[in-house]
């Protein structure tokens, strides 16, 4: 009987074979699902795509994203360590210049924002929009993320490239509990 990473190992090396890498990379990013009973078959992917096609674990789609933000954005954990574990880089930009920090702030994974601060992600980075982790994390209303990065440093003055900080955006958001921290 042939074993599955076998016959996955195959199939890999058929799509590589038959399509361009930009096909394979955005495979590899797009497959990250947000169905909880999908997570554990995209981390086998991620696992074989990275040890056994040797597809880069920085590769980018067509806007820039790695598959490090897709997971982020998506709030997979798991598959976030095992990509940095693997080399990935927690600070790469996206073609706006978000970060897998940003992605993870915008979509409340307190997480993931903590595992990506722990190991190097800077918390003051800005996008091409003057955008921080912490103003990202104020405009969505997440107050265990804001908490958090005012707790780790994070500018809370810094002002985006409409002269708004975090508490501005909040103000507008209607944030008041985020105003009180």
């Amino acid at each position: 009987m042939i074993s599955c990473h076998f016959l996955s190992y195959l199939f890999l090396l058929l799509l590589q074979h038959f399509f361009a890498f930009a096909t394979l990379t955005s495979f590899f990013i797009n497959m990250l699902s947000d169905k909880e009973s999908e997570f554990h078959d995209a981390a086998f992917k991620v696992q074989t795509l990275l040890e056994f096609a040797k597809v880069k674990v920085d590769c980018k789609d067509a806007i820039g994203w790695t598959a490090l933000m897709k997971a982020a954005a998506k709030g997979h954990l798991n598959i976030v360590e095992y990509l940095f574990t693997n080399g990935a880089d927690v600070n790469k930009k996206d073609k706006i210049g978000r970060t897998a920090l940003m992605k993870a702030s915008s979509h409340r994974c307190l997480d993931i924002v903590e595992f990506l601060v722990q190991n190097g992600a800077e918390i003051n980075m800005k996008d091409k929009n003057g955008g921080t982790a912490l103003i990202i994390a104020s405009q969505s209303g997440h107050i265990n993320v804001v908490e958090f990065l005012l707790h780790k440093g994070a500018e809370i003055n810094m002002k985006d490239n409409n002269g708004k900080s975090a508490l501005d955006v909040a103000k507008n958001e209607d944030n008041m509990r985020m105003l009180l921290l």
